[in-house]
């Protein structure tokens, strides 16, 4: 039987990139758009590019990840067993256990291995929620927005005595270039689904 891992808990060797996977099981294949074959869009490439090129510069995420430990048994461990075969199904991972007990810097030294990029981190306290991880949406720069373009048309409109129709013009289309999206920031979870 040919080696199957393509994770295998030692980050202090040089990061080998998940650039090519195995194909996944046929009863695995329900979404058959869903290809690592297909090339990503140009900006979908430039974005995890730079992620990328950011996290192989993140010395502190580097150094957790190379610094974490399997034990193994015989050579074999029921960890990297677990990840190797989430990575081949293309399934989440669901990590448990005390604290302290490295679940953290497991995910830390599969993202240096592996060369994924950074860590996605979402801290959970009693008060947080699954909107938040998704996204932010800050309502109040978009109404301080409207309001200095509203008070822009009303100091366009005053420095004129007559109401000029093409500088009222010019300022709806100012108003119509923001859109919704601008107001959004990603949370963990919304940049994870992101792609």
């Amino acid at each position: 039987m040919s080696d199957w891992k393509l994770f295998r808990g030692n980050c202090a060797q040089k990061p080998c990139p998940l650039t090519q996977m195995p194909d996944r099981p046929p009863w695995r294949a329900f979404l058959p758009w869903e290809s690592l074959s297909e090339p990503l869009k140009a900006e979908d490439a430039e974005r995890w590019d730079l992620l990328r090129e950011r996290a192989a510069v993140d010395s502190r995420s580097i150094e957790r990840g190379q610094s974490f430990r399997v034990e193994e048994k015989d050579g074999h461990s029921p960890i990297i067993d677990a990840v190797n075969a989430a990575l081949h199904l293309r399934r989440p991972l669901l990590v448990t256990g005390n604290p302290g007990s490295g679940k953290t810097s497991l995910a830390y030294a599969i993202a240096c291995e592996l060369a994924l990029g950074p860590v996605l981190v979402w801290p959970i306290t009693a008060r947080s929620n699954l909107k938040d991880a998704l996204y932010r949406y800050d309502a109040i720069a978009r109404l301080q927005d409207a309001q200095i373009e509203k008070t822009q048309l009303e100091l366009a409109t005053l420095s004129q005595n007559n109401s000029d129709p093409s500088l009222q013009e010019t300022l709806k289309q100012q108003q119509d270039k923001r859109n919704l999206g601008d107001y959004i920031q990603l949370g963990a979870v919304g940049t994870a689904f992101l792609p």
